[in-house]
This record gives C-alpha cells, sequence and structure tokens, in this order.
C-alpha cells in the first residue's frame, strides 16, 4: 500500500503511463510558458490554461504546481474501493486481535492514503469543473476563455465522469494495478499515446 501510494517514484504506474503521454499540448499553444516558465497563481486566460495543462500533466515548475493533480487523474480510474479494503482489515482486526500491531499499521497507512486520495480529488474537481470546463462555456456572463475541444486535449489522461473502482485482493497493490493494466488498457488510454501516433 505505501508503494501504491508513492506516486512520484518513476516505476510507479501512473509515472510508467505519464511518460508515454505526448509531452507538448496538442489542441492549444503554450506561447512564452515554455517549459520551466514560472505562472502564477492568479493566471488568466492562456497561463491559466497552461498552468492547469502542467498540473493534469503531472509536472510542475514551482511549489505552487500542484503535479499531484496528474496522479489523481490517473487515480480515478483505479479507484480502490473502500467497503472492500476496510473489510479487510476488519477482516485481519477479527483474525489476529484490535490491537495487533500489523493490522492497526496497515489501517493507518490506509487512511492516511485516502485522506490524501480525497483531497487530490476534490482539488481536481475544482480545478477541472470551476476553472478549465466553466472557462470552456459562457458562463456568469463571461465569455469563455478558451476554446471548446480544449478539455480533451489528448496529452493528459481525461477526467472519468465516475471512479473506475478495483477491489485489491493483494498485498501488493502496485503489482495488481499494473496487471489490472494489462487487462484492461483503456482504464489508461482512450486516445493513442505518443509511440503510436508516429507516421508508418
Amino acid at each position: 500500500m505505501a508503494a501504491f501510494a508513492d506516486w512520484a517514484n518513476p516505476h510507479h504506474p501512473w509515472q510508467l503511463v505519464r511518460v508515454k503521454l505526448p509531452a507538448e499540448t496538442c489542441t492549444f499553444g503554450v506561447g512564452e510558458f515554455t517549459k520551466g516558465v514560472t505562472v502564477s497563481v492568479r493566471a488568466t486566460g492562456q497561463a491559466l490554461l497552461v498552468r492547469l495543462w502542467r498540473q493534469f500533466q503531472g509536472t510542475s515548475t514551482d511549489a505552487t504546481e500542484k503535479a499531484d493533480l496528474g496522479f489523481a487523474l490517473w487515480e480515478r480510474r483505479h479507484w480502490a474501493k473502500v467497503s472492500a479494503v476496510e473489510a479487510y482489515f476488519d477482516d485481519l482486526a477479527a483474525r489476529h486481535g484490535r490491537r495487533n500491531p500489523t493490522p492497526l499499521k496497515l489501517r493507518r497507512l490506509w487512511q492516511e492514503y485516502n485522506r490524501g486520495r480525497n483531497y487530490r480529488a476534490d482539488r481536481l474537481r475544482q480545478q477541472r469543473m470551476k476553472r478549465l470546463w466553466t472557462g470552456c462555456i459562457e458562463y456568469n456572463r463571461e465569455p469563455r476563455l478558451f476554446h471548446t475541444e480544449t478539455p480533451l486535449e489528448p496529452s493528459y489522461l481525461q477526467y472519468s465522469f465516475e471512479v473506475l473502482e478495483w477491489t485489491p485482493r493483494k498485498s501488493d497493490w502496485v503489482a495488481e494495478v499494473t496487471e489490472l493494466d494489462a487487462r484492461q488498457p483503456w482504464r489508461n488510454y482512450w486516445t493513442p499515446t505518443k509511440t503510436s501516433l508516429k507516421a508508418p
């Protein structure tokens, strides 16, 4: 579980997906906001769009850009089912005793991960719905800021309307998710990756 929560590890399944995504935008230009250029948290227009794009891609140039929003997009497609995990911990506690250190430690790890996951999901919803999607329509008598197709940018994972749950059955969640992705590749790719975009 700890390895699954360590999304910054270059061997994490999310990072292996992230490096396969196109490194450049496909539906809009970045203008002067090239890699490494800091974008203000109060940015609007193209600067805001680039800032959001970086975060949805899982990259950041400074402490105010949250690279974990890219992980949050991936996480929505690999949502460990809360009831199944809680039932597993209840079963462990019943077999080994409620004060056994192993189930207690695992439950604390889960609670920490789940709290972080919920926080990321809330922030992702705010950024996608309140900033990106409303920027693509006329909203509150304000003109749209971005092109209508911007939310479909293929260089980051798309926001699934529902979380795609899975039930962990092994202690090694990373290996299990890797197997799951091999069986269900649509969890990560609904558009072609940069390797499949090359001309024959």
